[in-house]
């Protein structure tokens, strides 16, 4: 009992973690239980509506169906033939040649010399637990945000934003308290200053769309207008430079639309289908944030 339980652990962690990569690649979650017996995860759709399926028991490449019809499927039947008489005679051993045991002696004493993909393998594995941290976290309410943490053991991982808006690393548990209205965080000045883009202090929910689209206008006016007169633009710079600049704009804009999504959601007296649809749109945000943040890396 103890290791079936154990096995059902695994499986929903592992179900948790796959509906993480999912959701990031733009799947949506629905209310839908996957109908196999035993399996308690929710069905995903894609963004056309046209296939739904469960992430582990319709994995394309390793399905992982529930432990209940694994165990049903390599159930065994012993019917005992009683023409088959039992043999009395002790079981010979295999023989092998000396050539045979020499080289089965020499693949035992060989030494496991590391893989040169071991780095990768890392990288894989890390970005496959955020993959399933921010998933959890996003199925809990949390926002994610453009920011990513400072950690340098933590590249590229986005923080995580509650409802209260304290703000986290699902991979450091690294804590950044509040800011005040109008102050932004020193990582993100200094970003700001190695990119000459003009950083905006984040929204408080008293703000209307109107002045969050006017501090956004505002700062893309900056970025064109203010940027030339700051530096010398090398011109074998300039397009990777202004690509920067776009990228940065762009996950700046798509943050403050999310979050205009995420109150919609919250005061939305519409159809389930409305409800559906802004969900989506908040999916489909967050898949191209993750995606900008990776080119800005690049």
């Amino acid at each position: 009992m103890t290791t079936a339980k154990t096995e059902e652990e695994s499986r929903q962690n592992k179900g948790v973690a796959e509906l993480g990569t999912y959701m990031l690649k733009g799947w949506v979650l629905t209310d839908v239980i996957c109908p196999n017996p035993g399996c308690n995860i929710p069905v995903v759709r894609s963004r056309d509506r046209s296939t739904q399926l469960c992430v582990l028991c319709d994995d394309p490449v390793n399905p992982y169906p529930p432990i209940s019809q694994l165990a049903a499927e390599t159930e065994v039947t012993i019917v005992e033939d009683p023409s088959v008489v039992p043999s009395t005679s002790e079981p010979t051993g295999a023989v092998t040649t000396p050539e045979e045991d020499a080289e089965l002696e020499a693949v035992l004493n060989e030494e496991v010399t590391p893989s040169r993909n071991e780095a990768a393998e890392r990288r894989r594995e890390k970005g496959n637990q955020a993959s399933k941290l921010l998933g959890q976290k996003m199925l809990a309410g949390w926002t994610m945000l453009e920011d990513t943490c400072p950690n340098p053991t933590c590249i590229g991982v986005p923080l995580m934003r509650s409802r209260q808006k304290q703000t986290i690393c699902v991979m450091c548990d690294g804590q950044t308290a509040p800011q005040p209205n109008g102050v932004v965080p020193a990582a993100q000045l200094k970003a700001a200053a190695e990119t000459n883009v003009t950083v905006v202090p984040e929204l408080t929910p008293q703000l209307s769309t109107l002045q969050e689209k006017s501090l956004l206008e505002t700062s893309a006016a900056k970025v064109r207008n203010d940027s030339p007169k700051r530096r010398k633009i090398d011109p074998t710079a300039s397009s990777i430079d202004t690509l920067t600049d776009q990228v940065a704009l762009t996950i700046l804009t798509l943050t403050g639309r999310m979050e205009d999504l995420r109150q919609s959601v919250e005061s939305s007296t519409t159809s389930v289908d409305d409800t559906r649809a802004i969900c989506d749109a908040i999916s489909s945000c967050a898949g191209a944030i993750v995606a900008l943040q990776a080119v800005k890396r690049i």
